[in-house]
C-alpha cells in the first residue's frame, strides 16, 4: 500500500514536472518567434530607408545649414531620436567634435539642431503639401545646426546624421 501510493505521488511529481517544462519551452518558442520578427521587421525597414546629403549647406559661424533628401521607400520621423554629430575647427584651430541634440523648431539653443522645414524642392522653399513634419519619400529636409564656439573663416567641417534604425549620411560644409 505505501510503495503504490509513493508511487502515485512521484508519478504526480514527474507529471507535474513535464507539464511545467513543456509549458516554459513553448513560452520560450514563443518569445524568440516575436523577437525574430522584430528583428526581420526592422532589417526590412532599415533596408527601405535610404537618406542623401544634397551638397547643398551653408555656415555662417555659429549656423550650419545642410539639405538630405529621403531616397528610400519609407517616411523617416521621430526627429527627437536621430543623432547629429557635427565636426569643426573653431577660432584658433581648436577642433570641436559634438553630439548635438534635438531642439525642436530654430530658433534653439548653442550645441542643438533643428529641423528647419520640410520641402519639395528646398532651393526653391516649395513646402511639402503630404504629411506636414513627416519626411516621406523624395522630400528634401533642411536642419539647422547652431555651434558654439563657431566656425573658423576658412576652415571646413562633416555634419553625421543618423536615423533611429541606423541609416546616416554626411555633409560636408566651408564657412
Amino acid at each position: 500500500m505505501v510503495d503504490a501510493l509513493l508511487s502515485m505521488m512521484l508519478a504526480i511529481v514527474l507529471l507535474v514536472g513535464m507539464v511545467t517544462l513543456t509549458g516554459n519551452s513553448l513560452r520560450s518558442e514563443d518569445t524568440l518567434a516575436r523577437s525574430w520578427l522584430d528583428l526581420e521587421q526592422s532589417t526590412r525597414e532599415r533596408d527601405q530607408t535610404r537618406i542623401s546629403n544634397m551638397e547643398e549647406s551653408s555656415c555662417d559661424g555659429s549656423n550650419v545649414y545642410i539639405v538630405l533628401v529621403n531616397d528610400g521607400s519609407v517616411a523617416v520621423v521621430d526627429f527627437d531620436d536621430w543623432d547629429v554629430i557635427v565636426q569643426y575647427y573653431s577660432a584658433g584651430s581648436s577642433y570641436q567634435v559634438k553630439w548635438l541634440s534635438y531642439d525642436g523648431s530654430p530658433p534653439q539653443a548653442d550645441n542643438t539642431w533643428a529641423v528647419e522645414g520640410i520641402y519639395r524642392d528646398a532651393s526653391g522653399s516649395l513646402a511639402e503639401i503630404y504629411e506636414e513634419g513627416i519626411f516621406n519619400v523624395g522630400e528634401e529636409l533642411k536642419l539647422q545646426i547652431k555651434v558654439s564656439p563657431a566656425v573658423d573663416n576658412g576652415s571646413r567641417g562633416v555634419v553625421t546624421v543618423s536615423t533611429p534604425n541606423g541609416v546616416g549620411a554626411w555633409v560636408q560644409f566651408s564657412r
